[in-house]
């Protein structure tokens, strides 16, 4: 059998739909070229009723540092990603303390006017525990 480029960036497109289609992200393959790596300081966790009420997420509230040193809050939601290979949203939940700062993934972008988060794509045993900022 002779593979050809094309017929294996074929492949490839089809395999990164596919793995796409079964996310449970909202925006799964969108969410490949948004990765960053925040540290926040944990202010609020809480699991929410969806919009469309079947079931429910995970969302969390933090402050981090931004790039002019100004402390800003941000709301993330926390669900499993097939795409990322994430399936412990609810280990990743009960790991985040109020009060302590916490380095993890996150994928995606905040559009307020859809309702749209981040969504941290760490795993419960990737998330490191940080020093506050300005410790």
């Amino acid at each position: 059998m002779n593979i050809t480029p094309k017929k294996a960036g074929i492949a490839g497109a089809a395999f990164l739909a596919a793995v796409a289609a079964f996310d449970d992200g909202d925006n799964a393959a969108f969410e490949l070229l948004t990765q960053d790596t925040v540290t926040i300081t944990v202010t609020k966790t809480e699991r929410v009723q969806k919009k469309d009420g079947e079931g429910s997420e995970y969302m969390v509230w933090g402050r981090h540092a931004d790039d002019n040193g100004k402390n800003d809050m941000e709301t993330f939601k926390n669900i499993d990603s097939t795409l990322f290979w994430k399936f412990d949203s609810a280990d990743v939940q009960g790991t985040l303390e109020v009060g302590e700062t916490y380095t993890f993934d996150v994928a995606g972008w905040r559009w307020p006017f859809f309702s749209a988060f981040r969504n941290i794509t760490s795993t419960a045993d990737e998330i490191q525990q940080a020093p506050a900022p300005g410790q």
